[in-house]
Formats: structure tokens, sequence, C-alpha cells
């Protein structure tokens, strides 16, 4: 009796324990589901490719998936998403890429394949502005785009050319610098957010030279001219991809990742790029290319990752923090874009697989108070602390690679390989108190804090 009242019993606990575990996973579920919500059109088509939207500032929206050599488009009227005409383009025309960009409410998409043709959304029929561009145009060797002030202009990397829209066709109104080898000049125009403008619409862009990334900006003349200090010192070419916005607060900011290379964001501070954030993680992917703004907090993320982090930074407490996973397995996140009426992010999907949406909508707040910060080592690790012309260090990782030593304030001041080193010369940095941060391409970093006499 006693044996089988055990059994009964021991019957009903796991019951509740299954019961238990089956309401924590339909809690988290839900939880989770209310984070991200499905938006948009329904995919019509597979097989990958590329989808990106635009919205208007009425919260309505152009949608172009481009897939198997061809282009659907959606428009959002606020009830309905309703299909749109393709732009009368030569049948036998394979298409390569795409870019979709707006200006003030009208929609414009660049169609790479046999050339680069630019058609606008009219309102019932896509019109062509301009001839086509006879090169050699593919998804991610261009970037299309529009300026404040309603100029178009066309960047193409391989050719180191620059095209504008002007007196009613495209015109070639700038030629990048080349240089010979060893001191030539590389350039990583993706097809969104590699360029950008500030407000005196003077174009912005990224130049890898020697062993370091610089920005140089094209005056109203087209003269190159250089902004601000190095961004980044790096061994080779093949270094940093980066991202650029400018930020109306803010002001010109990089977002920078490489694989197996810790990702960071530098903003454009008078004449010198700091520090602006980072993440405590590495390999990353190979840069982020999907870039937008949520008032002061930057988000951006890797198009195509597997991994489908939204990465948010606030520049307050130099740490990514990450929005919920998004959750498409199946999907690859192509685009990333902000509703102007709700102020909320959107992400973008290539389409995989029927009966899925396109696009979700992140519904929760976006705040800064769940950092992924870096590890912390404890202060005695340098010493002494507080120093007056050098630091030394107690505790040493093999597996270090570099370090920054940043101000209260995160502004960068110092950075270097770690090489075993046992110390580090700090006499001229002002007096005060900084942070210099350890970073490991298996452990990620940690951060020490110490005062300078």
């Amino acid at each position: 009796m006693t044996t089988r009242l055990q059994s009964i019993t021991s019957g009903i606990l796991m019951l509740l324990s299954i019961s238990f575990s089956l309401v924590l996973f339909l809690f988290s579920t839900q939880v989770f589901a209310q984070s991200w919500n499905d938006f948009g059109p329904v995919c019509t088509t597979v097989g990958g490719g590329q989808t990106e939207v635009k919205f208007k500032s009425n919260g309505n929206a152009i949608s172009a998936n481009f897939t198997n050599q061809s282009v659907i488009f959606h428009e959002w009227d606020g009830t309905n998403w309703n299909v749109l005409p393709n732009p009368v383009v030569i049948p036998s025309v394979n298409y390569f890429g795409m870019d979709l960009e707006m200006y003030q409410d009208t929609a414009y998409i660049a169609l790479a394949g046999n050339g680069l043709r630019i058609f606008k959304w009219t309102g019932t029929s896509w019109v062509a502005v301009g001839t086509r561009i006879y090169e050699t145009f593919g998804q991610s060797n261009y970037d299309f785009t529009i300026d404040p002030s309603g100029k178009m202009y066309v960047c193409h990397p391989g050719l180191r050319r620059i095209y504008r829209f002007q007196s009613g066709d495209w015109t070639v109104v700038h030629t990048l610098a080349q240089g010979t080898s060893p001191n030539f000049y590389g350039y990583n125009f993706l097809s969104d957010n590699s360029i950008t403008f500030n407000t005196q619409n003077e174009l912005h862009y990224v130049a890898t030279y020697k062993n370091k990334q610089i920005m140089k900006k094209l005056t109203s003349t087209f003269d190159e001219i250089l902004v601000g200090d190095t961004l980044i010192h790096q061994a080779t070419l093949g270094g940093y991809i980066p991202s650029l916005l400018n930020h109306p607060t803010h002001g010109l900011v990089g977002v920078f990742g490489a694989t197996f290379r810790r990702p960071f964001v530098k903003r454009l501070n008078g004449n010198t790029w700091e520090l602006f954030g980072d993440s405590s993680t590495f390999g990353m992917g190979s840069g982020f290319s999907l870039v937008a703004a949520v008032g002061n907090t930057l988000l951006f993320g890797n198009q195509g990752s597997n991994d489908k982090k939204i990465w948010a930074c606030t520049g307050s407490n130099n740490a990514f923090y990450t929005l919920d996973l998004v959750p498409r397995t199946w999907y690859i996140l192509t685009d990333l874009v902000v509703n102007p009426t709700d102020n909320k992010p959107y992400v973008v999907f290539g389409c995989q697989l029927t009966n899925h949406h396109s696009m979700m909508r992140y519904d929760n707040a976006i705040t800064s108070n769940q950092p992924e910060k870096s590890g912390f080592l404890t202060a005695s690790v340098i010493y002494p602390n507080p120093a007056f012309d050098k630091i030394h260090f107690s505790y040493s990782d093999p597996s270090f690679t570099s370090w920054m030593i940043y101000t209260l304030q995160g502004r960068l001041v110092r950075e270097g390989k770690w090489d075993s080193q046992k110390e580090l010369d700090i006499e001229d940095l002002g007096s005060g108190i900084y942070y210099i941060r350890l970073f490991s391409d298996q452990k990620g970093s940690k951060q020490i804090r110490f005062v300078k006499q």
C-alpha cells in the first residue's frame, strides 16, 4: 500500500511538473511573441533574395522583393498591402540586385541588370529617371542614394565613379582616388548605408588606405577632403566594413564590424573620432549593413544573419545591448526600418517559405536598461591605482589581443595591440578616472577602472 501510494504521489508530482513546465513554456513563448509581431504582406514568392521597405511620413510604405530575377512591389495604404505594377524594362533582362529609396514620400528603385536603371513611382506607374548607366552592376557593388535636397547619386566602388542625376541624365561627377600598389585605396560601397550626407549635403564615405581607414567628403565642387583623424588602424585592406549615418543629435556616426573581430561605433567629435559604443563579443558577421535610429538610440544588425539580433547603442554606457532575438529561423534578414508614425523598428526578410509574413514590428519599449556589458576585472589587477606615469598588470591572459583606454564619458584616448605587456605608459593622460578594456578573441572583453593622478 505504501509503495502504491508513493507511486501515485510520484505520478501526480510528475504531472504537476510537466504542467508547470508547459505553463512556463507557453508563458515564455507568449512574452517572446509580444516583442516581435508580424506585419506586412505574406511572401508571394520563395527562394530568398532581397526585400527592402521604405516608410512614408504618414506611415504608409513601399515594399520591393527581389527574388529569382524578378521584383514584386507592394504598397501599404494603412489597411492593406496592394500589389503594384513592375517598371517597363526590356523583357529579357535578368535582375542582379535592387536598391529602394524614398524622398519626400516618393519612392525610387534602382534595378541592376544589363547596366543600372532608376525608376520613380508616380502613384500609378514607374517612370524612368534618365537613361541606363551602361556599366556592370550587381547586388553589392553600388549604392544608390538621395541627398537631403533631392539630388540622386550612384556610387560604384569598382569603377571608382560617382554618378549624379543632372540635366536630365546620369553624369560622372567624380572619380575616386586609386593610387598605385601597395598604396591604393579601397572602398566598401554596399547596397545601403555605405555613404551618407551631412547637413550641407556633402557626400561622406570611408576609404581604406595603407593600414588605416579614413573618412572623406566631397564638397559642392567635388574636392575630396579628409574628415577627422584616422578611424581605424588595421593590418590589411580587408578590414572592418563600415555603415554610416548622419544622426540629428550624434552627428556623423560609423558602425564597424568584421568577421571574428570586435564590432564598435565611433562618432565624430570636432576633428576626432571617439568611441561611442562597442560589444563584448567577437565574430558578429562581416559588418552591420542595417542601420537605423530611434531617438538617440542607434539600431543595427547583420544582413542575412542566422543569429537574427538587432543591436542597440545609446552611447551612454559604451556597450551594445540586444532587442529580443527575432523569431524567424528560416528567413534571411535583409532590411531594418523605422516607422515615423509609431517610432518603432521593423525588420524585413527575404522570402524563403510561403504563408509567412515578410516583416515584423518590435512592440516593446526601447530602453537602455539591459546593456550587454563586458566583464569587469577588479581594480587590484592594475597597480599602483591611482597611478602617475605607468600602470602595471598583475593579471595577464594569453588570449588578449588589444586594449583601449577611454574616459569616464566614453571618449577613446589610447589604443593598441596587446603584446603580453606588464605595463603601459600613461604619463601623457590628464588627471581623472579612466577605463582600460582588454579584448580577447575567445573571451570577449574585460574592463578595469583606474585613476590617473
